[in-house]
């Protein structure tokens, strides 16, 4: 009668403790699986970051592997750019050095063609000392050797001229062709090493605030 008496007693406490026990059991179970969730979420949040990141970095190499391939574009060209000037100084000075040569051949034929003259008076005067019916003839010839002679010289002088005219023009135009040229150079260099410098300080930005996002997202 005392057993069944204690049994009837401590039934309904069993059964408190039990439940206590099913529920305790139970807020374990479900924060074990929640703590499984929250880590497998975790993981995958830091795999997808991982992801981005590694895309961001490829993206970045690539910019700045196009940026270097066309800064050595740029400097191929300005390779190209710079033999072409070289070309020019090389035309300009073969012009002046015919223009030299011109002006010296002008200075050598006025020389000679005025000795010829000189010449052909000598000869007529000595002819008119022989006679003054040769030395009519003579001065008739002598009038039409000048004239002769004066036009010719008038004609090479009004040639060489025009050439000298026509190559100080080309030469002109050569040298301004020359400083348009290399003020290109310039600018185009200047343009691809500020575009690679501002390129380049973004991506230590971008790499900058990922650190900094991680490091957040770790300490967390």
């Amino acid at each position: 009668m005392r057993c069944e008496f204690t049994v009837i007693f401590y039934s309904p406490r069993l059964q408190m403790t039990e439940a206590a026990l099913a529920l305790s059991e139970q807020k374990n179970h479900n924060m074990g699986e929640l703590l499984t969730q929250v880590k497998v979420e975790k993981e995958e949040q830091w795999e997808r970051q991982s992801r981005e990141r590694k895309k961001e970095q490829e993206d970045c190499v690539h910019r700045e592997g196009k940026l270097l391939r066309e800064v050595q574009n740029l400097s191929e060209t300005n390779i190209q750019l710079k033999s072409k000037v070289e070309e020019m100084e090389r035309r300009c000075k073969s012009q002046q050095h015919q223009i030299f040569e011109l002006k010296q051949e002008l200075t050598n034929n006025t020389a000679e063609l005025k000795l010829r003259l000189a010449q052909a008076e000598d000869r007529l005067e000595t002819e008119k000392r022989r006679s003054k019916q040769v030395l009519e003839d003579m001065d008739n010839l002598r009038q039409k050797e000048v004239e002769h002679v004066n036009r010719h010289l008038e004609e090479s002088e009004r040639t060489l001229q025009e050439r000298i005219f026509k190559l100080e023009g080309q030469r002109i135009q050569l040298e301004e062709e020359l400083i348009k040229a290399k003020a290109l150079c310039v600018s185009e260099r200047a343009q691809a090493e500020e575009e690679l410098g501002r390129v380049r300080a973004q991506v230590r930005l971008e790499e900058v605030g990922h650190k900094i996002c991680i490091c957040d997202q770790l300490f967390r």
